[in-house]
Order: C-alpha cells, then sequence, then structure tokens
C-alpha cells in the first residue's frame, strides 16, 4: 500500500490518537504496535514525540504490507474495546478525503474530457437548436456538453461537502457549495428552454461559474504551499 507524503502527518495523528475521532495510545503502545509489523525498538528517555515518531514509522513502511496491516488493525473492532470512542466514527475521518478525491476526479473526467471532445466537435453552422437533421458533430458536442452541465455542477458539491468537514477550508466550502448550486440554476435554465434568445448566455454563465470555482482553488492550494 502507498500513501502521499502529505497524507503521513495527518495519519500518524489518526494513529496517535491526538484527534477526537481515536483512541489516545501512549509512547510504549505505540512501539507495541509498530513492534508487531517488523521494528524493535524501546521504549526510554530518547523516544521522540508521539506524533513525530509515528511519522517515521509510517515512511518507513510505506509502500509496503505492512503498512496496510496497521491501518487495519487500527479499524478493528477490537482496537475500540472499552474505549470512549467509537469504529464508526473513527472512519467517518477518513471520508472527506474520499469526497474530495471523487468529486476532482469527476470534474477532471466530466469537464476536462468534455472540453476536449466539444473543441474536437464542432457545432453545425448557425448552432442549429432545432436540431433539424444534425451531424454526428453536433450530436456529439451536445451530448459531451450535457455530461459536462449536468454532472460538473454535481461534482463541485460534492467537494464542497468534503472541505466543509475540514476547519481550514470552511470559506472554500462555502464557495464550492454556492458556485454548485448557481450552476444547477443555470443549467436548468439552459435545458429548459433550448430555442431561448439567451441560451448562449446561460452557457456563458455556467462555464464562467465553472472557471472561477477552479481558478478559486488553484489560488488557494498556491498560498496553501507558500505557508
Amino acid at each position: 500500500m502507498l500513501i502521499t507524503p502529505k497524507s503521513i502527518s495527518p495519519l500518524a495523528r489518526f494513529i496517535t490518537g491526538d484527534i477526537e475521532q481515536t483512541p489516545y495510545l501512549s509512547g510504549p503502545k505505540l512501539i507495541d504496535l509498530f513492534n508487531s509489523y517488523g521494528f524493535d525498538d524501546k521504549y526510554g528517555s530518547d523516544f521522540p514525540s508521539r506524533w513525530l515518531y509515528v511519522e517515521k514509522k509510517l515512511e518507513d513502511i510505506n509502500n509496503t504490507n505492512h503498512l496496510m496491516g496497521v491501518l487495519e488493525e487500527l479499524i478493528d473492532d477490537h482496537f475500540y474495546l472499552d474505549k470512549e470512542e467509537d469504529l464508526e466514527t473513527a472512519v467517518k475521518y477518513f471520508q472527506p478525503t474520499i469526497l474530495i478525491k471523487m468529486g476532482f476526479y469527476g470534474i477532471g473526467i466530466f469537464y476536462g474530457l468534455a472540453t476536449l471532445v466539444t473543441g474536437i466537435f464542432p457545432c453545425d453552422s448557425g448552432y442549429n437548436k432545432e436540431l433539424i437533421d444534425p451531424s454526428f458533430s453536433q450530436l456529439t458536442h451536445n451530448f459531451a456538453a450535457l455530461l459536462m452541465y449536468l454532472f460538473v455542477p454535481i461534482n463541485i458539491i460534492i467537494i464542497g461537502i468534503g472541505l466543509k468537514r475540514l476547519t481550514n477550508y470552511n470559506r472554500l466550502s462555502i464557495i464550492a457549495i454556492t458556485s454548485g448550486i448557481i450552476s444547477i440554476l443555470f443549467v436548468y435554465l439552459l435545458f429548459s428552454d433550448l430555442t431561448s434568445e439567451f441560451l448562449g448566455l446561460y452557457q456563458r454563465i455556467i462555464e464562467s461559474v465553472f472557471i472561477i470555482w477552479i481558478l478559486t482553488c488553484a489560488f488557494t492550494i498556491k498560498n496553501e504551499e507558500i505557508v
């Protein structure tokens, strides 16, 4: 099993119990845990901080079967016996990451690929709103645009829900959910009357919301890296 370097720090705090969702593990208990997976450490005065010790061990066992073993032990029912914490609450700690990944993969597929397809297959001359004897290019263009307009707003909202559970990204979460709702509103207006004179305006608004959201994410990530 392989995890990214950025995942090691939050996972270490999950293991040590420095978050509310998992039981607190003392230094000796952490040593016992990792000694079960190939280490031979002893607890003493030179023992580093608990989270630093766990981060180092996670780096050592990353991309090995031992990492999976440690995680399986931590989400086993016996680990939570006689503890105030419970397994269901602990597992929910990982859900924001799953939701955020799902959302961004969805945007990559339905925005990235759809944009590519609509560029390759242009509309018929005059746009052909009434779809009178449409060409294959027109039908392909419309289908790709349909997928993009339907699924990108949903994926933006999914990201917003995932971010809502991360206290540092509450503002970005609100922007995501709001952007998703606004784009859904204009998607509804767009498809409720495909012969409307405002069709082009609705499309530009929807696509502008998508671009603003993507740029907001990019600037947020850039600022995080600088900090």
